[in-house]
């Protein structure tokens, strides 16, 4: 979206076991992890600058993949973005008890 008058959101969800392993110790030098992370601890109108690039080998093709399909043909394989925390809460759901953590970035 290249129009800059118009907001753009990115909503996360994860259940437990995706917050454990976000949330958790990093003990490996891993580029990939380590900007899902940054991401995903920001605080509440907190800026974070997001890298994935096509040169760190540590970042999963499926991820490379999914992540650049909405982009167009000449887009250059690398994700780099600024994001603002906007909002989060948590709920479980009544269907099968699951814990769900929402996660809202602005994309700037």
């Amino acid at each position: 979206i290249q129009n800059k008058e118009i907001k753009k959101f990115f909503v996360y969800v994860t259940d437990d076991e995706m917050k454990k392993y976000l949330n958790g110790k990093n003990t490996k030098n891993n580029t990939y992890r380590n900007e899902l992370s940054k991401f995903y601890k920001a605080g509440i109108n907190e800026l974070k600058v997001i890298n994935f690039f096509a040169n760190d080998t540590d970042v999963p093709k499926t991820f490379r993949k999914s992540a650049n399909d909405s982009f167009s043909e000449n887009y250059e394989d690398n994700i780099s973005l600024n994001i603002i925390k906007a909002f989060e809460t948590d709920f479980t759901t009544l269907l099968n008890g699951l814990k769900l953590f929402v996660k809202i970035y602005e994309v700037l």
